[in-house]
Formats: structure tokens, C-alpha cells, sequence
């Protein structure tokens, strides 16, 4: 008796686990770096489950950007700088908080900005 009803509630198992849709989501990640004469730049964006990650860094001559979303979180990175300048941003969006940091320096008549931001 006992096997006939273990049989029947793997069988029964089984069914639901088989009619269950899984949960699929949505995610995206795009970066962009470019440079000219003397300049070193990056871009990292990753999705992972509903959390968005991208961060964006350059020194010298350098651009660089990174979005990462996800259909309840995203974020997005930006970093820029010339001459003797650099430039570091990174976003993580969650749908529990998210955080944003940038940090920029520069000497002798180089320039830096960066932009970083995340939601919800």
C-alpha cells in the first residue's frame, strides 16, 4: 500500500512540476568606451536575476559609459576625462535598495566628471 501511494504522489508531483511556467526575466546590459591620444578606458555591465550592476572608469583621454536593467531594477554608469584626469562610477539597482558612487580626480589642468545612478 505504501508504494502505491508513493507512486501516486510522484506522479502528482511530477504534473505540477511539469505545468508550473518557470520565471523567466527579462535583462539587458550595454557598455561603451573610447579614448584618443593618451587614454585608458572601461565599461562593465551585468544583470543577475533582478539585480543591475554597471560600473565605468577612464583615465587620461577617455570616455566611457554602462547600463544594465532588469524589469524591476536597473542602473547606469558614466565616466569621462582628459589630460591628467580620471574618473570612476559604478550603480547596483535591487528591487530591495540601491546604491550609486562616483569619484573623479584630477591635476594640472586635466579634467574629470562622472555620473552614476540606480533605481528603484
Amino acid at each position: 500500500m505504501k508504494i502505491k501511494r508513493m507512486f501516486y504522489v510522484l506522479a502528482l508531483l511530477s504534473l505540477v512540476l511539469i505545468a508550473v511556467q518557470p520565471l523567466t526575466v527579462d535583462a539587458g546590459a550595454a557598455v561603451t568606451a573610447q579614448t584618443s591620444g593618451f587614454g585608458a578606458a572601461f565599461g562593465y555591465a551585468q544583470s543577475i536575476g533582478n539585480v543591475a550592476f554597471s560600473a565605468a572608469g577612464t583615465v587620461g583621454n577617455g570616455m566611457a559609459g554602462a547600463a544594465a536593467f532588469t524589469p524591476f531594477s536597473a542602473s547606469t554608469a558614466w565616466a569621462a576625462s582628459s589630460g591628467p584626469g580620471a574618473a570612476y562610477s559604478q550603480a547596483i539597482g535591487t528591487p530591495f535598495g540601491s546604491t550609486a558612487w562616483t569619484q573623479v580626480a584630477s591635476l594640472f589642468g586635466g579634467s574629470a566628471a562622472g555620473y552614476a545612478a540606480a533605481w528603484p
